[in-house]
């Protein structure tokens, strides 16, 4: 088992989304939906969620599905524990990015300091900087449901592969219910959240990783390509 899903996931620290299959602009007051998700971003100092996640391949047609838990704690903090269709952990603990592929014992780990990884649609969930200041912003009316709206996020500088997000919060408590990915080859990445407490304290341990014995351990510049389970 490779772990195609969370290497996708993995993908979003470090090269996402094309413009494609992200809905044009609606013509709306942007500035305060921005200015309210990112109230309810600033007010999420911790937070614990089940997620579900669903990969559609452009080139194989074929649509993939796992889920887990998630842990974050700010700055920087991230835990995604899978648990449907097989056991990886991927862990942020403010300085590198762990990925464990308890099947195989196989540890990746890289930095997360510089653009790449830091200022990633994945990253931001657990940083302090504004959304403004790393993305231009425009509503979406992409398939958003009347009770969530659709933020469409351009990084404002180019990033390798990336081009945008979509991101949909409730509509009024303006809390992240999903994340849509898009990669440069047209694969659509949708990760999506229930369960969601806000005002959690996730433990400090669960933001640290020490590699198994005898795992092995890599340490990448680029995180492992996406491969589809059980192959």
């Amino acid at each position: 088992m490779t772990g195609r899903m969370a290497a996708c996931w993995l993908a979003a620290f470090s090269i996402t989304i094309a413009g494609e299959g992200i809905a044009a602009e609606v013509a709306a007051p942007k500035e305060d939906v921005a200015a309210r998700a990112q109230m309810a971003l600033d007010a999420t100092r911790g937070m614990t969620a089940r997620f579900t996640q669903k990969v559609e391949s452009k080139g194989f047609g074929d649509i993939r599905s796992a889920s887990g838990q998630v842990a974050i704690s700010k700055p920087g903090r991230m835990r995604w524990e899978y648990d449907e269709p097989s056991p990886i952990l991927i862990v942020a603990d403010g300085e590198k990015l762990w990925y464990f592929d308890k099947e195989s014992n196989t540890v990746f780990t890289e930095l997360l300091g510089g653009q790449p990884s830091a200022r990633s649609p994945a990253m931001f969930l657990a940083g302090d900087a504004p959304l403004d200041e790393i993305f231009h912003i425009s509503l979406s009316k992409a398939d958003v449901g009347a009770e969530m709206v659709g933020l469409k996020l351009i990084p404002r500088q180019p990033w390798p592969g990336f081009k945008g997000a979509l991101l949909k919060v409730d509509a009024k408590s303006f809390i992240i219910n999903e994340l849509l990915i898009v990669d440069h080859l047209g694969n659509r990445n949708t990760i999506s959240f229930t369960d969601i407490d806000t005002k959690a304290s996730p433990a400090p341990s669960m933001f640290q990783f020490t590699p198994p014995a005898g795992a092995n351990v890599r340490q990448t510049v680029r995180l492992p390509a996406p491969q589809a389970p059980g192959l």
